[in-house]
């Protein structure tokens, strides 16, 4: 095919590109329906039955507090991510850090690491309260794979990959208000990494293939 002619058919097959809003702009809103989304799953799936006593407990807003904030640090790198030529997203990636870093020393400041016997009833509610989840999760990864594709996402693995990470993170938040188990243990291993590992794992393998353009 001679050059004009490769020119003439790119633009006759031309659609029309529709912009990303700013991460400035898109961020809160992702951060803001994501919580409600996590909210009704959390519904849906039942309030735990301790709700009332915990809602009076410094320690349970901080930690549900920073699970969100650090599911709208990962959404900022996402944002970021989408964006042809802005590879370098330092505020977002080091903010996300230290709010998970901060996550896991509220965790653990106070209280025992494992509380609770015998193990088979610790590995049941643990693989439960992991594919619950997972299932909340699946939502936030398939509206953020069709969010991410109108878009030009430079790294689509580690964009997919991240997405799983951020969606398990909104399964954690969800648990914290339908899961009576506080231990950090169980929420640590069962409310993050095992589901964070799966949902990561999932998302990667989706953006390698959904998020090419």
């Amino acid at each position: 095919m001679r050059t004009e002619d490769l020119v003439a058919s790119l633009v006759r097959d031309a659609r029309p590109v529709r912009r990303m809003p700013r991460p400035a702009l898109l961020v809160p809103a992702l951060v803001g329906v994501s919580a409600l989304v996590a909210l009704a799953w959390s519904a849906a799936l039942g309030l735990r039955p301790d709700l009332e006593p915990r809602l009076l407990e410094v320690r349970f807003w901080l930690v549900t507090g920073l699970l969100i904030a650090v599911c709208a640090a990962g959404e900022s790198v996402l944002a970021t991510l989408s964006i042809p030529g802005r590879r370098r997203f330092p505020l977002g990636a080091k903010a996300g850090l230290a709010l998970f870093v901060a996550l896991t020393g509220a965790l653990l400041a106070g209280t025992p690491w494992f509380e609770i016997s015998p193990w088979t009833r610790w590995f049941g509610v643990g693989l439960y309260c992991t594919a619950r989840v997972v299932l909340v999760g699946l939502v936030p990864i398939l509206a953020g794979l069709w969010l991410l594709r109108r878009a030009a996402p430079v790294f689509p693995g580690l964009s997919g990959a991240l997405l799983g990470l951020v969606a398990a993170w909104l399964g954690a938040f969800a648990l914290q208000w339908s899961c009576d188990l506080s231990e950090p243990a169980h929420v640590v291993i069962w409310h993050m990494a095992m589901p964070g590992a799966l949902l990561a794992a999932a998302g990667a393998w989706a953006g390698s293939r959904r998020l090419r353009w």
